[in-house]
């Protein structure tokens, strides 16, 4: 079964579904195809020796086979249990960094489990108005250039739409002041995407001007009066981080404003060397460009545009933290400081932020929920079934099961539904001998399944030391009726128990849950999925804010279960209904996480946000 699942699943497909959730792809070494199924195939055998071995030791050693007492068998569990840990533990012995992190069935395969770098979806603009114009009253000429509208001041002149028509493309004409001087080689030699393209100028007595290609799109000061999604402020700040670090080598940085960057229709970020017309309603300091100052002006970008507008030095932090990511956090601060180095290390930062999350998706919540019902859910079934199929073949309950279920009902029953003392009179009778047999408790199986009934059934033994055939008889009859619904229900006895394993796995799960959200801040699974707690402010919760955090979204568990194991003295009626509430509220707040993935109800209570790492 392992090698048709992994051979199809990763050497056709290139991932199982657990590696498909987690973002990962099992590829052949030195390429990205998936591995084919031989090779898939043949991960199987060694990735599974550790389950082979502790399988063979617990056959070997398991009760029946030698005969050891009942100590010594745990221990010999507990032993298995780290035997098993321990060989897994050695299958990635051989992981390194220089070798792709593979662990010893990708080394004698030639297969590497990798982290595709996913497809950078640039952000078009969704609406871009056309620049404001007024038409020319006499069509002019600037060299090749065919003036056709007038767009307004600039910080150091006119701006002017113009038309070539040679190439049959518009351009910007900026004229200047006499006192200009010409655009440096430097400038002119541009013909990077994160700047401004020179065309062409002159500089004589009746005519001062440049052409530059025309950009569609709108200045970045009248993009920024609504808040802009990290997804979207990310891929700016990348590409001028690129570009002040290509500029900053050549020479041709000149002074930065946040006024001088322009968006295309496409959403790429672009520097000017002009304060564009429609960007006059903004008085922007521009800054004298250095490395320190080129971090800074990032960080009034992304502070920009991530709250409308607003600049860094209004009091208050003024940014949604709670809505970036740890990491877009971290390199705004880092940003603003200006103790990023070297000047590269920041274009490496922020075209690493295009690959991260930029929020909590609702399929990794999904994931982080269905793993934790997953487990109890799969051996709840398998059990129900291993179980239903036991049944159908041998037709009846073994003798012990006939016990447990017998005790079982009394316990539920202990508030007088049928004649109690001629319940305890048949079970006398009819299992005696089994109780008696019982009573050493040396069998692990058997603690497992009576260890909680054992005060009742030494209750038992010692109220009917004797129970005659008459006695056996006469409550057979009184509980006749009783007999008659217990056979009705006896079909469904492996689900119900099934059912009842899933709810103890359920429990365990929670407990577990408990544990790891101490640990790790948070839980397991969500820092396996890349995602953070934190507060309003983006800081990492402490861990009893997590801790209270679990509590509320595992308490409506753990709750029922402590009121099923009070029954005898609740009741059934009222544990019923507290279970139903509980359980109506788990699913309640399962759903909410699902449809709000960033909060969910326990975050609400707790003060907490989703983020990613």
């Amino acid at each position: 079964m392992s090698a048709a699942y992994y051979g199809i699943s990763e050497g056709v497909w290139g991932a199982s579904v657990g590696k498909r959730l987690l973002g990962l792809r099992v590829v052949m070494m030195g390429g990205g195809q998936p591995p084919g199924l031989i090779r898939a195939i043949a991960r199987v055998p060694i990735v599974e020796l550790p389950t082979f071995v502790a399988t063979i030791v617990t056959s070997v050693l398991r009760p029946g086979v030698w005969p050891l007492p009942g100590e010594t068998q745990q221990l010999l569990a507990i032993t298995d249990a780290a035997l098993f840990v321990g060989l897994l533990a050695l299958l990635f012995a051989t992981a390194r960094h220089r070798n792709g992190s593979a662990a010893i069935h990708d080394l004698l395969t030639g297969t590497r489990v990798v982290h595709p770098v996913a497809r950078i979806q640039r952000h078009a603009l969704d609406f871009v108005p056309e620049p404001s114009a007024t038409l020319m009253t006499q069509r002019r000429h600037m060299g090749p250039f065919d003036v056709i509208d007038t767009l307004g001041r600039t910080d150091r002149g006119t701006l002017l739409l113009g038309f070539d028509p040679r190439l049959k493309r518009r351009v910007w004409l900026h004229e200047v002041p006499a006192d200009t001087p010409i655009v440096s080689s430097r400038i002119r030699d541009l013909r990077r995407s994160g700047r401004l393209r020179w065309l062409g100028g002159r500089r004589t007595l009746q005519e001062r001007w440049d052409a530059y290609e025309a950009l569609d799109g709108e200045p970045f000061v009248t993009l920024v009066n609504i808040p802009q999604p990290w997804r979207v402020v990310r891929q700016w700040l990348a590409d001028l981080a690129r570009e002040i670090d290509a500029a900053l080598g050549d020479g041709s940085l000149g002074r930065l404003a946040v006024d001088r960057v322009w968006i295309t229709r496409e959403g790429r970020a672009t520097l000017l060397d002009f304060q564009h017309p429609d960007a006059l309603t903004v008085s922007a300091p521009t800054t004298p460009a250095s490395a320190v100052s080129a971090q800074i002006f990032l960080s009034e970008v992304a502070t920009s545009a991530l709250v409308a507008g607003a600049g860094a030095s209004t009091g208050n932090d003024p940014l949604p933290r709670y809505a970036l990511p740890v990491s877009a956090s971290a390199l705004i601060d880092d940003l603003a400081r200006g103790d990023i180095e070297p000047q590269s290390a920041v274009v490496a930062r922020t075209t690493a932020s295009l690959r991260a999350a930029d929020r909590v998706e609702r399929r990794q919540r999904v994931a982080t929920l269905a793993l934790c019902a997953a487990i109890p859910a799969a051996w709840a079934l398998l059990a129900g079934t291993m179980s239903m199929l036991m049944y159908s073949t041998q037709g009846s309950l073994s003798e012990t099961e006939e016990l447990s279920s017998a005790l079982s009902v009394l316990t539920l029953n202990a508030d007088g539904a049928f004649d109690r003392a001629a319940a305890e009179t048949y079970i006398a009778g009819r299992f005696r001998p089994t109780m008696l047999e019982l009573q050493n408790w040396s069998d692990p199986l058997t603690i497992g399944h009576l260890a909680r009934h054992r005060q009742l059934i030494d209750h038992i033994l010692a109220s009917h030391p004797r129970v005659s055939a008459d006695d056996l008889f006469a409550a057979i009859a009184t509980l006749g009726p009783f007999f008659e619904r217990q056979a009705a229900m006896r079909q469904w006895m492996p689900w119900i128990s099934a059912l009842a394993l899933a709810v103890y796995l359920f429990v365990l799960v929670s407990l577990v849950g408990l544990m790891t959200a101490w640990i790790f801040r948070g839980g397991f699974l969500l820092r396996t999925f890349g995602i953070a707690l934190v507060t309003r402010d983006g800081k990492l919760v402490s861990r009893l804010r997590a801790l209270w955090r679990a509590l509320v979204a595992w308490g409506i568990v753990i709750v029922p279960v402590a009121l099923v194991l009070a029954l005898p003295y609740v009741g059934v009626d009222w544990t019923m209904g507290i279970a139903a509430v509980a359980s109506t509220a788990f699913v309640v707040g399962a759903v909410w996480a699902v449809v709000h993935p960033e909060r969910g109800l326990q975050d609400r209570i707790a003060g907490t946000y989703l983020v990613p790492r």
